[in-house]
């Protein structure tokens, strides 16, 4: 079970126009797909509010709270940061997003500590082109690119290496919308 201490939850309720910020823990197992979000409720005097429950598929969470009667969904993509869905009490219900660590893309929910991707210009003996092999470094601004398509040798495996041909001038947007698409294609356990 991983547990993340200094979880953010921001909550919509309905007819109430300003969203709620607090502090909460969360607890998801990742083999037997519980799920529990515990907060502080200042509206009860600090008492400890907890909403559990189990995955219903991939990513898709139904919880419920005893101590308000409530209930809550609440979904997430493979490795976000962010979950997000609805609650219902006997007296109110709403929108929350938890938002398990620091969010540097709203959308996405990834981390501003993932390794950005470098690239370096390397020689394939067996090739007659330059391949440019990917690493996780620091970025550098000084690379020289040519105006034609570039191709990339990406060491997946110590056994299979990924061939891409990208263009050039690829954009920071175009590079997130195909590392989703990447993500998608992978299984985790």
């Amino acid at each position: 079970m991983r547990n993340f201490k200094d979880a953010t939850m921001k909550v919509w309720a309905v007819g109430v126009d300003a969203m709620t910020t607090r502090q909460c823990e969360v607890r998801l197992g990742d083999h037997n797909g519980q799920v529990e979000v515990i907060y502080e409720d200042k509206a009860r005097d600090d008492s400890s509010v907890s909403y559990e429950g189990m995955a219903q598929g991939e990513g898709h969470y139904l919880l419920e709270c005893e101590s308000l009667d409530g209930r809550a969904s609440l979904h997430r993509f493979s490795d976000s940061l962010i979950l997000e869905g609805y609650w219902e009490t006997t007296e109110a219900s709403g929108m929350w997003r938890v938002e398990l660590g620091k969010v540097t893309d709203i959308v996405t929910g990834e981390s501003a500590s993932k390794p950005v991707v470098k690239t370096v210009v390397t020689t394939d003996e067996d090739e007659d082109d330059d391949y440019l092999l990917l690493e996780a470094e620091e970025e550098d601004e000084d690379d020289d690119w040519s105006s034609k398509p570039r191709r990339y040798r990406f060491p997946l495996r110590s056994d299979w290496d990924v061939n891409l041909r990208l263009p050039d001038d690829m954009t920071r947007r175009e590079g997130k919308r195909m590392a989703a698409f990447i993500k998608s294609l992978s299984h985790f356990d």
